[in-house]
């Protein structure tokens, strides 16, 4: 099974609809991300380039998995961003509508500069119900 068939995954600038050109490594079996993960855990890794503007924005990943969510539903990743030139700051993070908190994220503190982030963080979601 490769990735495609594992997750879809689309994402969407919001301020124009446009499409974003994703990069996605999808892991169903995270050990052979190395040891430190359990063997039940899917790790998806996304990416994206379509963000460089004068502006602010939202940009939504639209995921949907019956293998890793437990349903057929589409489930919603929001980044909020300020654009500044060629630099950009993440500063809000969503998943399905409820805020991710990413002042304690090990890969979003890494990230920064000053009062920029990027648009990387580890977001863990239970999808056990």
């Amino acid at each position: 099974m490769d990735d495609a068939d594992i997750m879809s995954v689309r994402g969407i600038r919001e301020s124009d609809g446009k499409v974003l050109r994703m990069n996605n490594r999808f892991v169903r079996t995270s050990p052979r991300w190395g040891a430190g993960f359990p063997r039940e855990e899917s790790i998806a890794e996304l990416g994206w380039g379509d963000f460089y503007n004068e502006d602010s924005d939202v940009y939504s990943i639209l995921l949907q998995s019956a293998a890793v969510f437990n349903d057929n539903e589409i489930h919603t990743l929001k980044w909020y961003v300020r654009g500044h030139g060629n630099s950009y700051n993440a500063y809000k993070c969503e998943f399905d509508g409820v805020e991710v908190s990413l002042m304690d994220d090990p890969v979003y503190s890494k990230n920064s500069r000053g009062n920029y982030h990027a648009l990387e963080a580890l977001i863990t979601v239970n999808t056990h119900k």
